[in-house]
């Protein structure tokens, strides 16, 4: 069960991740890893003009601290398939997020203005599913993909 601040709790997905990918064992790599987690973070506002959630937040700073890696995808949702104040319930992200410096220059500004939405709608990544009816808690998955042989 993951709690605490969405942007700290990306960086810290990132660390796990990369350190699953290295201690990976050899006969492992060749097929698709997947870590998954339960939970909610919180978002500390610093902007109350930004459009976005908590699982966007957790996304973009994970995308920021996985940026150089071609291997990891990640995704966050909320079961109820609302996030924060969008119409998104999440985003997934992965080498395609951060794929050059004008993309990351415009990530690390929304999420410093808890405007993550903006730049999940512009460049893709929103995951968008309607009202559930069904608020469990928001679901994760990190997803390794090394030899695609």
């Amino acid at each position: 069960r993951i709690q605490g601040e969405a942007k700290e709790m990306g960086v810290k997905f990132a660390s796990i991740a990369g350190t699953f990918l290295a201690n990976l064992e050899e006969e492992k790599r060749k097929t698709i890893q997947y870590l998954l987690f339960g939970g909610e973070t919180t978002v500390k506002l610093s902007s109350l003009r930004g459009r976005g959630g908590r699982n966007q937040e957790l996304a973009m700073s994970f995308a920021l601290s996985t940026k150089d890696t071609e291997a990891i995808y990640f995704l966050s949702l909320g079961t109820d398939g609302i996030d924060g104040n969008s119409s998104a319930a999440g985003a997934i992200v992965g080498p395609f997020t951060i794929s050059d410096k004008d993309k990351e220059k415009e990530a690390e500004k929304t999420l410093a203005e808890n405007n993550t939405n903006f730049f999940f709608k512009k460049y893709g990544g929103e995951l968008i599913t309607g009202y559930t009816g069904t608020n469990l808690m928001d679901v994760g998955v990190i997803c390794i993909v090394l030899d695609k042989d």
